[in-house]
């Protein structure tokens, strides 16, 4: 039976639960916040940033974030000290690092640092080595 035919065979309440739980399993989920800014070791500190020019470093990612912005880091090893020196302007305005692909993290091998002062910054699904990342093999 058709969607159609069913609604005609079911009433006019039934017809609209129909469409409106249609319409709730056929919309996409809600996405988290997009990246606004993008770094891959594989990618160049002189790029744009975007996902398909990557900065290489994750230093310069930082860098380039303002409040709100979202750094995201594909996969891979990313060696240096990376220091957060700009903070966000509140709960919806915060700096976000992270990794691209939660279940795939990139990691950082150096000291991560946020400056005091530097309020509203996330730091989320990295595997942080403290360790001198130049020392690193």
């Amino acid at each position: 039976m058709s969607r159609r035919s069913w609604a005609r065979a079911a009433g006019p309440a039934a017809a609209l639960a129909a469409i409106v739980l249609h319409a709730a399993v056929a919309a996409p989920p809600a996405a988290a916040s997009a990246c606004t800014r993008y770094a891959s070791p594989h990618g160049s500190d002189a790029a744009a940033g975007t996902r398909r020019h990557p900065f290489r470093t994750a230093k310069r990612l930082v860098d380039s974030l303002r409040a709100g912005g979202r750094g995201c880091l594909v996969h891979g090893l990313y060696r240096g000290e990376v220091r957060i020196s700009r903070g966000g302007t509140g709960q919806g305005g915060r700096i976000v690092l992270e990794s691209l692909n939660p279940s795939n993290r990139a990691t950082i091998a150096g000291l991560v640092y946020v400056a005091a002062g530097a309020n509203w910054v996330s730091v989320s699904h990295l595997r942080l080595d403290g360790r001198n990342g130049s020392k690193l093999p």
